[in-house]
């Protein structure tokens, strides 16, 4: 029996967005050693995410945040972004297996929009998207400390420090998962 109507677009959509068809050269883009996240298409030319058709209905609530009420302001620039190396310190010091830190250690990023929100599950950590023509181009977490956590020294007050930063090829891969 050939599928018709609905059922036709429904196995359309799932053989779309699954991914499988995707060579193996656009699930790596953006692990090379040059830190930069930019909306360009890799060397091949193709767009290393056909499957995600809408990335931003995809991330507005997905695992890196609700973004549903989030700041989103139109500013375009390029921004240096690099962990806080006492929390890479203090994060090398724990068992594999209590690591918090994934993504890239630095990365530079250009863009044109970036929306900002409040993660509930997380006290007091705040993702950012940076987006640059309607692609997202990275994420970071903050995090607010009153220690440092590797000296334990006690900060003169609460400060928000970067914890996190997930690159283009890492979004797109824990999209692929949802």
């Amino acid at each position: 029996m050939k599928p018709t109507g609905c059922l036709f677009l429904l196995i359309t959509l799932v053989a779309s967005c699954a991914g499988c068809n995707r060579p193996e050269e656009d699930r790596t883009i953006g692990q090379t050693s040059a830190p930069t996240a930019q909306g360009d298409s890799p060397p091949s030319g193709r767009d290393p995410s056909p499957a995600l058709v809408n990335e931003r209905e995809m991330l507005i609530n997905s695992y890196f945040g609700d973004f549903r009420q989030a700041k989103k302001t139109k500013t375009s620039g390029t921004v240096s972004l690099n962990l806080w190396k006492s929390y890479v310190e203090y994060s090398n010091t724990l068992a594999p297996a209590l690591r918090e830190i994934a993504g890239v250690l630095e990365l530079n990023v250009e863009h044109d929009e970036v929306w900002k929100t409040r993660k509930p599950d997380e006290f007091g950590a705040t993702c950012t998207l940076y987006w640059n023509k309607q692609k997202v181009q990275a994420c970071t977490v903050e995090k607010e400390y009153v220690a440092d956590p590797f000296t334990m020294k006690r900060f003169p007050a609460p400060a928000r420090k970067l914890v996190n930063i997930f690159d283009r090829a890492y979004i797109l891969r824990e999209l692929q998962k949802e």
